[in-house]
């Protein structure tokens, strides 16, 4: 699990893009976020990739972003 919960919002965002740039489908792979609206962001640009993920709350003022593999 990738922990970017401490990061700003900005960094948050050009981290995930560059997960989502790299993922190849092989296993799952999950982030932490502070924010609906990274996770937002990330569901947009995955669905843009042809990539399956979700997004879903993980504790108080913290939620997972899931790059579902191909398996």
């Amino acid at each position: 699990m990738i922990d970017l919960i401490n990061c700003n919002m900005k960094i948050q965002i050009d981290e995930l893009n560059r997960i989502l740039g790299e993922f190849d489908g092989s296993q799952d792979i999950e982030v932490l976020v502070s924010s609906s609206v990274v996770g937002s962001n990330a569901l947009s640009q995955a669905a843009s990739k042809g990539i399956k993920c979700r997004v879903e709350p993980f504790e108080a003022g913290a939620w997972k972003v899931v790059l579902i593999s191909n398996q």
